[in-house]
């Protein structure tokens, strides 16, 4: 069963993820192959680790600086609601996520673009996998998500 929405903002809200669908997956495709066409004999001519850093350093810099404005026109204190526990959970998100762009520019060095692009297709199943042996249960919508 899909969540109901608000009448007006119904129309706003699906453009506003369609729009963001659409995005995420330009860039994903423009970056498998951008990252092919970098190559020469094979090797790219700079440090994808650095490559990953810069990216992951400026991706931090946007999140920063859009908490801090959210913060400043709340009010509300800047950590509100940070535990170590949390802490821990986004540390291991972190280094799983830095594995996955390293193994993306090593698989991307032996594989070509369209067996990179099968093999992260992959990706939502195995998720779904995980969340059903976990016990966890997924609502209509995620299910349609996993299937598109």
């Amino acid at each position: 069963k899909f969540p109901k929405m608000a009448e007006g903002s119904s129309a706003a809200l699906y453009a506003q993820q369609l729009g963001s669908f659409l995005t995420l997956v330009v860039i994903q495709s423009v970056a498998m192959l951008l990252f092919k066409v970098c190559q020469v004999n094979g090797q790219y001519t700079f440090s994808p680790a650095s490559s990953v850093a810069l990216t992951e350093l400026c991706k931090l810099g946007m999140a920063a600086t859009l908490h801090q404005r959210e913060r400043a026109s709340s009010g509300r204190p800047y950590f509100e609601a940070l535990s170590p526990k949390i802490v821990l959970h986004y540390l291991g998100l972190a280094l799983l996520y830095t594995l996955n762009n390293t193994l993306s520019f090593w698989v991307l060095a032996v594989a070509d673009p369209g067996t990179m692009s099968l093999g992260k297709s992959v990706a939502p199943y195995l998720c779904a996998l995980l969340l059903r042996l976990s016990g966890q249960a997924m609502s209509g919508l995620q299910w349609v998500c996993i299937v598109i």
